[in-house]
């Protein structure tokens, strides 16, 4: 399959670009260097999508997939930092709506927190907390916010304590915080489109910075978990391809960019012809024992060393 195949069936709306590292945070199936979700089965993509080589990527399924793995992730966490003994922490959910003369705004959840932390901070606690944003039937923008703290600490509600003056709030115990965090991610994927420009569907907060890299681990596509660990600190790279914090070493994406739709973004896997050149594998013919210890690898050799042994080998690639 050719990549103007592909960009043909987007002749309408779609930016072709050249090949490139294909955009970290979008992901399909088991893909390497990839999140583990895949659209590539929809019925409004037409057959020649459905390749090994090519992927469509949808990318408002790709942003509730972040969600749901960074939320419920933090909810383990932060009941793994009390050591799961119910008899040392609680969790409560506080629900926050609007009034029906309040228009939202992006502030107002941010607003909220920072109030709760700041009391948090002289009650001498830590603010951990997980909220997840949700429309109701008529459109309208609420919240729903976990909060973490020790068994002895009452928590104020947000309404009566100021923190939240935009309409009422509610505030109940939940006995299973990570099956409440696996309910309200699971909720509102068809509503995507409903919510406002700007408005953000989830935060975190409270981890410290031992957890803050295995929740980020967790973000990462299941080939970049299966080469490190969380003390690796891998992070998403400008340009492409995912960087080792704690060492540097930059691992390239096995994807490359092919086009985007209006909601879709197309990706190929790389082949040998997109090595850099110097870095192709040896070829077939090739049977000696790599004599050059200084190359990236010992399964690869370079043009040029290919060039010492004899100049015409090189120009069999």
């Amino acid at each position: 399959m050719q990549p103007q195949i592909v960009s043909e069936i987007y002749k309408e709306n779609a930016i072709t670009g050249a090949a490139g590292a294909a955009k970290p945070r979008l992901g399909a199936g088991n893909a390497l260097g990839l999140v583990s979700f895949t659209t590539s089965q929809t019925d409004d993509v037409g057959p020649a999508f459905r390749s090994s080589d090519f992927v469509v990527v949808n990318q408002k399924t790709g942003r509730l997939t972040r969600m749901s793995t960074s939320v419920r992730t933090t909810a383990r966490l932060h009941c793994e930092a009390f050591g799961n003994d119910r008899n040392k922490f609680k969790c409560l959910m506080v629900t926050t709506t609007y009034k029906p003369e309040v228009s939202w705004a992006p502030h107002h959840i941010s607003d909220m927190l920072t109030a709760a932390r700041m009391w948090c901070t002289r009650k001498n606690i830590v603010f951990r907390y997980a909220w997840v944003a949700e429309l109701t039937q008529k459109g309208v923008m609420h919240y729903h916010v976990l909060v973490w703290v020790p068994k002895w600490v009452w928590f104020p509600k947000a309404d009566e304590q100021g923190w939240w003056s935009h309409g009422h709030t509610e505030t109940k115990p939940v006995y299973a915080p990570v099956k409440y965090a696996i309910k309200y991610t699971s909720k509102g994927q068809g509503d995507l489109h409903r919510f406002p420009v700007g408005a953000r569907l989830f935060g975190t907060g409270g981890l410290n910075e031992k957890e803050r890299n295995e929740r980020m681990w967790w973000s990462m596509p299941k080939d970049i978990r299966e080469q490190t660990t969380p003390d690796d600190r891998p992070r998403r790279n400008v340009g492409g391809g995912f960087i080792l914090k704690r060492c540097g070493r930059i691992i390239e994406s096995a994807w490359l960019f092919v086009c985007a739709g209006k909601g879709y973004v197309t990706i190929r896997r790389k082949t040998v012809e997109d090595l850099p050149t110097q870095f192709r594998p040896l070829p077939p013919w090739f049977s000696c024992v790599n004599p050059f210890p200084t190359s990236r690898n010992a399964g690869l050799v370079s043009f040029d060393d290919l060039d010492l042994i004899h100049p015409n080998w090189a120009w069999g690639f």
